[in-house]
């Protein structure tokens, strides 16, 4: 994935490889790698633990297949159907739309009833018969990602070679305060 700012001026690039991730990071010239929500905590400073990391930062829906067995509540207003799921420390609260079944909005509800982490994605578009967002947000207090996407392609067809990530041999590792060195 790569990440560029205004003027197409590159900002970082990561590769994700099961539940890890190496962020490069090319105005500093280094590179942060290890478990990716501890990595792009440090990066981003938002939490994104309470999220499958490689499927939101695609803004793809996060509901595992056995879902179904954490439903604590389910309601419907006027455009949305609301589902509650219930895990170990957090209530995950979903708006799909009842129209096109899009997830809308998703909410983490703490055991206090605190919402700590919001997500919204909007305008989505058929791209290779997959339906994707082009923006989407996550929200977490003062501090929010938001992104804004101007082209997708689903990577079918294509080769390997466009997936390596090129990272100076110069460029030095920063402490992610994980234990192992995934490099």
């Amino acid at each position: 994935m790569e990440v560029s700012g205004t003027l197409g001026v590159g900002i970082l690039s990561a590769k994700f490889w099961g539940d890890s991730v190496r962020v490069y990071l090319p105005g500093e010239n280094a590179f942060l790698q290890g478990r990716a929500a501890t990595v792009l905590y440090q990066v981003t400073g938002v939490d994104l633990s309470y999220y499958d990391v490689q499927r939101v930062l695609l803004g793809l829906p996060t509901f595992e297949p056995s879902a179904y067995k954490r439903v604590i509540g389910f309601r419907t207003d006027t455009d949305h159907y609301v589902i509650e799921l219930q895990y170990d420390r957090w209530i995950r609260r979903s708006w799909i739309s009842r129209v096109d079944l899009s997830v809308m909005k998703e909410e983490i509800i703490d055991a206090h009833g605190v919402k700590r982490s919001q997500l919204r994605l909007w305008e989505y578009r058929v791209e290779s018969g997959c339906r994707l967002p082009r923006k989407f947000n996550i929200s977490q207090g003062m501090n929010q990602i938001e992104f804004n996407v101007a082209t997708q392609k689903v990577n079918t067809g294509l080769r390997d070679h466009l997936f390596e990530q090129r990272i100076p041999p110069a460029a030095k590792p920063l402490d992610t305060g994980e234990q192992k060195n995934l490099r």
